[in-house]
């Protein structure tokens, strides 16, 4: 793998692995030693993405809620429950856009959740004046209770990450090496592969860059970006557990585990012998730090 060291220049003088280093301005090199720092920077600056998206989100909706709520107010009192319901989404959508924070995720759900009650009070109400039921408040009802409970379930990830809040040198870093991986085209560089997953609304669409030590996968799910992760790992902590050629394809069913994350994923070939050769250099590597070690 000739190319195996694209992306942002790095350092190979090892760093002490202690969050008080992230505290300056000095980026962790991408080592074996190094990769829970560096997964602990991304983990920060994933969700502050992901937190600030979502308030733009927040922003939109609640702004639409109070309009809706503003015209049904001549034909239901109880419309004005809406109103309020968007003015504090808003609200909440403009904390998370300026000052994004892990008890903002909290609020944000329980605000989904109070939404979705309300349309299912609203579908309700429906049934009993027209005895005929409004499916649509239902879906939308369904969907706000899913966004609700898997925001929530962000805030032990964000809560973490931002205990230590890692530097902006190491933030900035890791989103340009993310930014980088994206634009990568595996076709021409050996150090980068692609694979697919099918996610709860959309697919996701994985790249990863195969550093010497430390592996990069940065995930993208939705329109124009959308959603983003990104998981950091060195070769011994990923491994293929399974695969299986598709009928009628070229690509493969590959259950891979990167950390803690166990992927069931579809991968092309060659994506799947670049990260197979890259996966074998752990054993010397060990094989290396053992003998310095004894």
């Amino acid at each position: 793998m000739s190319d195996m060291q694209s992306g942002p220049a790095l350092s190979v003088v090892p760093m002490e692995l202690s969050y008080a280093s992230l505290a300056g301005d000095i980026v962790p090199p991408a080592t074996r030693e190094n990769v829970h720092l560096l997964q602990h920077a991304a983990d920060y600056q994933v969700c502050v993405r992901n937190l600030r998206r979502s308030g733009i989100g927040d922003i939109i909706w609640g702004l639409v809620c109070c309009w809706m709520g503003y015209m049904a107010l001549r034909f239901m009192s109880i419309s004005l429950g809406l109103f309020g319901l968007g003015a504090i989404l808003a609200s909440v959508g403009m904390w998370l856009l300026i000052n994004p924070s892990p008890i903002g995720v909290v609020i944000d759900g329980i605000v989904l959740l109070l939404l979705a009650a309300w349309n299912l009070l609203i579908s309700a109400f429906i049934i009993y004046r027209s005895g005929r039921p409004n499916g649509l408040w239902i879906v939308i009802a369904i969907s706000q209770v899913t966004w609700g409970i898997r925001h929530i379930k962000t805030y032990p990830r964000f809560a973490t990450a931002a205990a230590m809040q890692p530097s902006v040198a190491a933030i900035s870093w890791l989103r340009d090496l993310a930014k980088a991986t994206l634009k990568a085209k595996a076709a021409k560089n050996t150090a980068i592969v692609q694979f697919t997953r099918r996610g709860w609304l959309a697919y996701e669409r994985w790249k990863g860059q195969l550093l010497p030590e430390v592996g990069v996968f940065v995930m993208t799910s939705g329109s124009f970006g959308g959603k983003r992760d990104v998981l950091l790992a060195s070769q011994d902590e990923a491994e293929i557990l399974g695969q299986k050629k598709k009928m009628m394809s070229t690509r493969y069913k590959v259950t891979v585990r990167i950390r803690e994350r166990t992927l069931k994923v579809q991968m092309p070939l060659d994506s799947l012998q670049k990260l197979r050769e890259w996966l074998a250099m752990a054993e010397p590597a060990m094989a290396s730090v053992a003998s310095a070690q004894g």
